[in-house]
């Protein structure tokens, strides 16, 4: 298309808002680095501020806005939001993370309050009228209440939807909580209505995912994973002094911390104990538990927040590029069908790779496949001892991680993100104009 004005205009709906930081952000992002920013609009409920001149049309509404009308202190629920260098919300973000805002209990006593429907107000209606979107683009797969917003949309507006999923919500866990159990099926229920009432695409992070869902949900998806821009040539890999530096640039979420603990306990009592680091990059201030964790020097170390710049300096200054996933039960489950937004990025810096995690999720399946990263999927000394031992030949880091390059290049060469969007959002807008006449 060579008129802008060719393009679908898209609203994006999702729990995170554009950003060039945050993981979710970054990835929803990633979807129109070729994409008009006029065409696109975004309606998102977390407490923060978009930092992406992606677009410059942004409405959201938070928990704390159907709060506050749930109980009649707030006559506007919801509100347009300006791109800001900062993603602090003083005056909402404090509740955030909390612990018990992950109960399963909260989380469906959130959902009865969004039942409301209080979010329908007149800026709202005139905000969306005004953007006026010819196909919506839905990312907010762990929350009901965007399902809800979103099925409206289509159905007021009559417009289709490409629904993408990095995550699983919906396969069954063993939980002794009732309200598990109860938002599970709220979330199964609404993916059904959405994939199948509406004109509708979609899209999953991975073979494995697709796979699952085509049976699950009965409905064939494309495959988008988080691609970024890999260099045209494999970045030089250089040595530097002993020791090592293993950096970890991620969250810590889903016990992702008793992973780097252990990593850290091993190389201890080793005798490869003076030949690497691990630093930790976290964007949050860990609690005390968990920072007292990734806090034992020399062995490991918290080294504090990164912002994009520093990410991508870090990404090139270390030796060994780390990644973590959790072997407990419930998380091994949450991340069965996941891949890290890491991967890619780590991949096309031409640097190795140290992964450890059960060898049955994603991220793990994906690198065994597609890289020469040194995997651990048990947390088992010997076998951790051994990846050490692997990784102190220069010769090995420096033949692997042109692997990497070279593997990465070549898929992003043949997929390209904001291409998929376009040719999805192209064809549901001029099926949804042909109904219509």
């Amino acid at each position: 298309m060579s008129e802008k004005n060719n393009y679908p205009k898209i609203l994006v709906i999702s729990s995170n808002c554009f950003s060039t930081q945050k993981n979710n952000g970054k990835t929803v992002a990633s979807y129109f680095s070729n994409y008009p920013g006029d065409r696109l609009a975004q309606l998102y409920i977390w407490s923060e501020y978009p930092d992406s001149m992606l677009c410059q049309n942004y409405y959201r509404i938070t928990d704390m806005d159907m709060l506050k009308s749930w109980i009649g202190k707030n006559n506007e629920c919801g509100q347009k939001v300006n791109i800001r260098e900062t993603q602090e919300d003083n005056n909402i973000s404090r509740v955030y993370g909390k612990r018990y805002t992950h109960w399963h209990s909260m989380r469906v006593a959130r959902e009865f309050i969004w039942l409301r429907g209080s979010w329908k107000t007149e800026n709202f209606t005139n905000w969306l009228e005004n953007f006026s979107p010819d196909v919506i683009l839905f990312s907010g797969i762990g929350n009901p209440s965007l399902f809800r917003i979103a099925d409206f949309i289509c159905k007021e507006y009559n417009i289709p939807i490409i629904v993408s999923i990095g995550d699983d919500y919906y396969l069954p866990r063993i939980s002794l909580s009732p309200f598990y159990h109860i938002r599970r099926l709220w979330l199964v229920h609404w993916m059904k209505k959405i994939l199948h009432t509406n004109r509708s695409e979609l899209l999953t992070i991975n073979k494995y995912m697709r796979e699952t869902y085509k049976e699950f949900f009965k409905k064939d998806s494309l495959i988008m994973m988080n691609f970024v821009d890999a260099p045209e040539v494999c970045p030089e890999y250089s040595d530097s002094k002993s020791p090592l530096r293993i950096a970890y640039i991620g969250s810590l979420t889903h016990n992702r911390w008793k992973a780097l603990e252990f990593l850290a306990d091993v190389l201890s009592c080793s005798k490869y104990k003076n030949d690497y680091t691990i630093e930790v990059y976290v964007r949050d201030i860990p609690d005390n538990k968990v920072l007292k964790a990734i806090s034992k020097p020399p062995y490991i170390k918290y080294c504090g927040s990164l912002d994009a710049q520093g990410v991508i300096k870090m990404q090139k200054e270390a030796d060994i590029l780390l990644l973590a996933e959790s072997f407990d039960y419930i998380c091994r489950k949450n991340t069965f069908l996941s891949l890290s937004t890491k991967i890619t990025e780590y991949m096309s810096m031409g640097k190795p790779l140290l992964a450890i995690g059960p060898p049955e999720i994603g991220s793990m399946r994906f690198l065994k496949d597609n890289s020469q990263a040194v995997c651990i999927t048990k947390l088992d000394k010997k076998e951790t001892i051994n990846a050490f031992e692997i990784l102190v030949d220069s010769t090995f880091r420096k033949k692997t991680g042109e692997y990497n390059w070279n593997s990465i290049y070549g898929m992003m060469t043949i997929n390209n993100n904001s291409d998929i969007v376009i040719r999805l959002a192209t064809k549901l807008y001029k099926e949804s104009s042909r109904d219509e006449i």
